[in-house]
Order: C-alpha cells, then structure tokens, then sequence
C-alpha cells in the first residue's frame, strides 16, 4: 500500500499509529495498544488491529488526558510530519482549567502525599484561553483568533492586569501568533506596563517551564522598572543631575540586559563578584593568628563581618536620609578602597612557618 492509497481498506493499527507520527516509533504504538491505552470505536484494540478510513481512535496521554481523532486517511509508509498530520482529524477538546491548574504533578518532596503543591503565579480567573494553533513544525494549523484576543484583554483590564503574559504552543518555533496577540492587546490596553511573550523570555520546550517562567518575567519585570524609576527620580530631587548608571565590577551582561529575569538570575552572581572577596578576610588572615588562638580569632573575624554586613544596609540608609545619596555613594566606595588597601598590606604568609 502506498501514501494515501485508495484501495486500501485497512492497515495495522500499530503501523498506521507510527505512520501518523502520533507515536515515536512502532514498537511504542505496540506498547500502548498491549498496555490497553487505545481504543477504536469504543473497544480496547490490539497491535494487529485492522484501522479503516472513519474509525474513531482514543489514546491515552500522561496525566489522565486522552487524545480523541478520526482516521481521514490510510498509509503504512513514513512521510513528512505535516503530512502525517494529514491522515486524522483531531477531535481532542482543549484542556480544562484543572489540568492547567495540575502543571506537570511535581512535587519537591515525592515522599510526603499531604504536601500542598505551590501557588501558582496567576489565578485562574486571569488565565484565559484564545483560539489558534501551531504545529511543532511551525506551520499555522488554526489561525489567531483576533477577536478572542480583544475580548480577553478586555477582560484582563477589567479585572485591573498591568502586567501580560503571553504564551501560545509551538510559539518558540513561529512566533508569528504572540506577536500579533502583543499588538493587539496593547490596543486595547495601552496603559500596560509589561507584555511578556514567551518566546523572547524562553523559547524553547517543555511548555510548562516556558509557561512558567515566563510569568515571572511579567512578575517581577514591572516593580523592577518602577523601582529603576522612583531611584532615579529619588536622586535627581537630591541634586543628582548626572545619568544614572547601575553597574557591576564584573559581569557585563548585567549592566546590558533589559530581560528581568536576566537581572533576578544575574543580581546574586554579580554580587558575589562585587563584594565577594569580603568574605576571604576570615580564611586569609587564620594564618596570621598564633595556633593556639586561630580558631578562636578566625570565629571573631567572621561574626565581625557578619554583623557589618548586617548593618550595612542600615547604615547606608541612615546617611541616605541624613546626607544624602552623594553620601551614601562616597561611603560605600570608601569602604571598597579600604577593603582593596587591606588585601595589599597584610602580610605575605606563603612559604613561611605558621607559629
């Protein structure tokens, strides 16, 4: 039998299943015929199952879904995805509410069957559906529904949303669909202060994590952005006349990105090169302690810092508040000089005996 033969009246369930690509290979589609996960018009069907053109199929899918398509065409020869795709039609209704709402069933503790699974980022009642579709190939199997588009921003301003996630299926390979959802969203609601489109945040599989972190970019991107501008204006009312420049000692990409997410992920690295030699001050100076008193002294050091660490932000506050930002600034840069004076005048104990 040969691509869409129209003779042929029947083929072998497992091999049709791995011509439809809705398997990765036969022996799984034999796999999941044996397991009892596909029935054809209603009876549970075996690999050796004849399939005709009509026959309605159900797959069972991870989770509890179930997948529901009507055989349009037979072939037992293998052929491009889209293609394949050629061969039935999809019958299978969208997901509900509750099975967004499982995400992919992880659980930090396996162990524990009470534990309760973690908020999620948006509530339900912001999480509306639009009608479109791409395939993995990135081919336009559904077109955006634009009007579903408007009524759902319309709702999302109504419900007060100032910040927008976007996330459609397959986006990361055409990203045709978000784009045109952006525009049309920020007609209807040019006052937002975040769009966030999943494929400039993550594009790339599995959907959840896409999903996912995508609405932590539209979680933290805004008070980001607004806190960027209440400092600003906070020191050009001190009399900071100059551009304000957020920068690192290190990390490059920091000071260059404009992705929040970047700059949650980026903040403690750069930190770390920014201030982190502060905490070698206790390993470094152990050896210039007398034996008997090391540990004792190395400890002493340690709370030592940490207490200054504690009150640093404090610190910095108050003179904030009393002197001013020009202050603060020149404060903290003081005690960069003095830290990097440190490093060069204590003494050298490589190659000499520890008393």
């Amino acid at each position: 039998m040969d691509h869409h033969d129209p003779k042929a009246e029947s083929v072998r369930l497992d091999i049709w299943l791995d011509v439809a690509c809705l398997f990765k290979t036969r022996s799984a589609a034999q796999k999941a015929c044996t397991g009892g996960k596909i029935d054809v018009n209603g009876q549970t069907a075996k690999p050796h199952r004849l399939l005709r053109v009509g026959d309605e199929l159900e797959i069972g899918r991870p989770y509890g879904r179930k997948q529901r398509i009507v055989v349009r065409a037979l072939a037992d020869r293998h052929r491009a995805k889209a293609e394949a795709r050629q061969l039935y039609e999809d019958l299978t209704p969208a997901p509900t509410p509750d099975e967004i709402e499982m995400r992919r069933c992880f659980k930090e503790d396996i162990w524990d069957p009470a534990l309760p699974a973690p908020l999620p980022i948006a509530r339900r009642r912001v999480r509306l559906e639009v009608h479109e579709r791409i395939t993995a190939e990135g081919a336009i199997e559904t077109p955006l529904d634009e009007e579903s588009v408007r009524r759902a921003a319309r709702r999302l301003g109504a419900l007060g949303v100032r910040s927008l996630a976007i996330v459609f299926l397959h986006s990361y390979v055409n990203a045709v669909h978000e784009k045109r959802a952006r525009e049309i969203v920020l007609e209807e609601l040019p006052d937002l202060e975040l769009v966030s489109l999943s494929h400039e945040v993550h594009p790339k599989p599995p959907e959840f994590e896409r999903t996912s972190t995508t609405l932590v970019n539209a979680y933290v991107g805004p008070p980001i952005v607004r806190y960027l501008e209440r400092l600003e204006a906070t020191l050009r009312a001190g009399g900071y006349a100059h551009e304000l420049l957020i920068a690192t000692c290190s990390v490059l990409a920091y000071t260059s990105t404009t992705n929040p997410i970047a700059l949650l992920v980026l903040g403690p690295i750069t930190a770390f090169f920014a201030t982190g030699y502060f905490s070698g001050f206790g390993a470094v100076t152990a050896e210039l302690y007398p034996t008997e008193v090391r540990a004792t002294a190395q400890g002493f050091t340690y709370n030592v810092g940490r207490v200054a660490s504690a009150a640093a932000p404090w610190l910095v506050g108050s003179v904030v508040d009393t002197r001013g930002y020009p202050a603060a600034l020149t404060l903290v840069a003081v005690a960069f000089v003095l830290a990097s004076g440190f490093w060069i005048v204590i003494p050298e104990t490589k190659g000499r005996a520890i008393r």
